[in-house]
């Protein structure tokens, strides 16, 4: 049986600029350039912790007004999103890894490829 895998993008945004990330990654758009955007699919897209209603600003304050986080002594366009919310990369990724194999992501993955490519050639050139 064959199963359906996602790639995670994992981008840097600064608070000011994550509104426009924000309503692609959440389909708030009302209509997208890319023709492979099933909205009808919506719904089935995992988060791994929500916002709930929040927008992700709206989250972000909320974090520092509990003393989650904090931003004290960051400058203004530091970029404080750089990974999913709720998404540990190195304990959920190896998973996700182990469970998909390295010949799947192989071959979804061609930045990955491109990489592993990368390091036989240079394993090749050393030998």
């Amino acid at each position: 049986m064959s199963k359906n895998y996602s790639v995670a993008r994992v981008e840097q945004h600064t608070v000011a600029g994550i509104g426009k990330s924000e309503h692609h990654i959440e389909r708030k758009n009302e209509s997208y350039e890319n023709m492979n955007v099933d909205l009808s699919r919506t719904p089935l897209n995992v988060h791994f912790k929500g916002c709930g209603e929040l927008t992700y600003n709206a989250w972000l304050d909320k974090l520092v007004a509990e003393g989650t986080v904090s931003l004290r002594g960051l400058k203004k366009d530091v970029k404080v999103f750089d990974e999913i919310p709720g998404y540990a990369k190195v304990r959920n990724g190896s998973i996700l890894s182990k469970d998909m194999g390295i010949d799947t992501i192989i071959r979804e993955c061609p930045h990955f490829r491109e990489w592993i490519k990368q390091i036989a050639k240079q394993a090749e050139d050393t030998n």
